[in-house]
């Protein structure tokens, strides 16, 4: 297998570019990214864009009239010799005075819009979940097109895409894991064994055919994201306590489906156990025609599942599960080889050209144990796969800082192979590289080959093939730690970077055009 060399051999060249302190404390899932709005305007395609970063906050001490200021949006640009930033603060629409626990936004390119979910708690312990939709990011905030009141507390929210029943075109939905299967903090006695450990959001008349068609055919027919009458309360709420009146449009088109209906689109759920799903991930694989999905879950006490969709069905290929001792952080799929077969069109398919997901392994990490790489869980192997402990590899040293928090996988060394970065709450980000054997490239191990030791504990990582922060074409690392959010960026790029790009330049088909 051939790799392309790295000129970059020292990770300790990556340094800290910006800082903005945040408000509040934040968790492990208070970080995501969206496109800037100057990508979409230009009309750049999926792999050259330039991504933005939002970042919620718990409530700061003291703060008991608003949440305006507890989520901003960070951008950045590296023109004239030098990092510009800027910060503006989302006040939204129906947002209660209350902790963003949870929160995940994307581009739809589909619908062209905007779309951010989150998960609130109020200090009496009343739960929430909004979903906002606007073609322009400016206007994300008066734009909510779901609200729900949720009878748990909200864990973590990620969106996945499934094939519509109605219309048989790809369609998002968001994915909610909740403290479901966990007795209430003021009734310990009270039975939740039988509530669905994940709900999911989407567009009703995709998901649920036979409600919704007869209640669509005059009044919602043709209607889009944006509702007709805005939203009109603030995060302030004028009263503590009160609960806003919603729009007649607002849950009308987009909202929560019922259980069954979830494992009709998601077999997978079918095979999670009533216990509180900590992490998801899913990763959609497109061979031929054929839409795959692959899916992993992991929960508070330290289970672990993966199942394979064909989405066509849909129709559960395989599932298979293993235990850790301890709750699960991270969850990411990825693919340690054959990186230039990979592609990012819309909807986030990428493209393999095997005939099997055989090909990508499963990163796990667990708070209190050394994360671990499960090498291809999927692959018809009998000595190896399904999670199997021999496919296994431990990255070292992981556990010995403290809870393990977070974690990220992106090609940080310029090699054509990723790295993974490791985050923990002992303030320590630690980068793992792949060492392959002489004997066999794709054998080997993960060596810990930098050590950076952060101002404050890691709580989550943004890095990948989505995270050009800068618009300069390479990748940053976006942590955000207990004090604020900090970007990570190589530095001596005139001597490492540019070299090493324009010679893959030069290397490049006439014909070639960004993905």
């Amino acid at each position: 297998m051939a790799t392309l060399p790295s000129i970059l051999l020292d990770l300790s060249l990556y340094k800290e570019a910006a800082f903005f302190p945040t408000l509040g404390q934040s968790t492990i899932h208070s970080l995501t990214h969206v496109p800037s709005q100057s990508s979409i305007d230009c009309g750049e395609e999926r792999g050259c864009r330039k991504y933005d970063l939002l970042v919620a906050s718990l409530l700061p001490g003291g703060e008991s009239f608003s949440s305006a200021r507890c989520c901003n949006l960070y951008s950045f640009s590296s023109g004239h010799k030098r990092l510009a930033t800027s910060t503006k603060s989302f006040d939204f629409m129906y947002l209660p005075v209350a902790d963003i626990v949870c929160i995940k936004a994307f581009y739809d390119d589909q619908s062209q819009h905007y779309v951010v979910s989150m998960g609130l708690v109020k200090e009496e312990g009343s739960c929430f979940f909004n979903i906002y939709a606007a073609p322009r990011l400016n206007d994300l905030p008066e734009r909510c097109i779901c609200l729900s009141e949720l009878a748990h507390f909200p864990v973590q929210v990620v969106y996945t895409y499934f094939i519509s029943p109605t219309s048989k075109t790809l369609q998002w939905a968001f994915l909610l894991s909740t403290s479901g299967s966990l007795p209430p903090p003021f009734d310990l006695d009270q039975d939740n064994s039988n509530a669905a450990p994940v709900q999911v959001y989407t567009k009703l008349i995709d998901a649920v055919l036979s409600e919704v068609t007869e209640k669509s055919d005059g009044e919602e027919e043709g209607r889009q994201y944006d509702s007709e009458v805005p939203p009109s309360t603030n995060s302030a709420d004028k009263t503590q306590g009160h609960k806003p009146a919603t729009s007649t449009t607002v849950n009308s088109v987009f909202g929560v489906i019922d259980n069954a209906s979830a494992c009709s689109l998601f077999p997978e759920l079918k095979n999670l156990p009533l216990k509180v799903v900590t992490f998801m991930d899913f990763l959609l694989l497109l061979h031929g025609d054929t839409h795959y999905r692959m899916s992993a879950f992991g929960t508070l006490d330290g289970w672990i599942g993966v199942g394979l969709v064909n989405m066509a069905g849909p129709e559960l290929k395989a599932f298979y599960s293993i235990s850790h001792d301890s709750a699960i952080t991270k969850l990411k799929f990825f693919r340690q080889f054959d990186q230039s077969k990979v592609h990012l069109p819309v909807f986030h398919l990428i493209k393999i050209d095997s005939t099997s997901p055989s090909d990508v392994s499963l990163l796990v990490c667990s708070g209190l144990e050394p994360a671990v790489v499960y090498r291809c869980p999927f692959q018809d192997n009998p000595d190896g796969g399904k999670l199997a402990p021999s496919s296994r590899l431990v990255l070292p040293q992981s556990a010995d800082f403290d809870h393990v928090n977070c974690a990220c996988v992106a090609d940080l060394d310029f090699d054509g192979l990723p790295e993974i970065v490791v985050g923990t709450f002992g303030q320590q980000l630690l980068f793992y590289d792949w060492t392959s054997d002489p004997h066999s490239p794709t054998e080997g191990s993960y060596v810990l080959v930098h050590q950076r030791r952060m101002v404050g504990a890691v709580h989550s990582l943004e890095c990948g093939g989505e995270c050009d922060f800068l618009g300069d074409g390479t990748r940053c690392i976006a942590v955000l730690t207990s004090l604020g959010l900090h970007l990570l960026q190589c530095s001596h790029l005139s001597d490492f970077c540019v070299p090493l790009l324009a010679a893959r330049l030069r290397s490049l088909p006439p014909n070639f055009r960004c993905p």
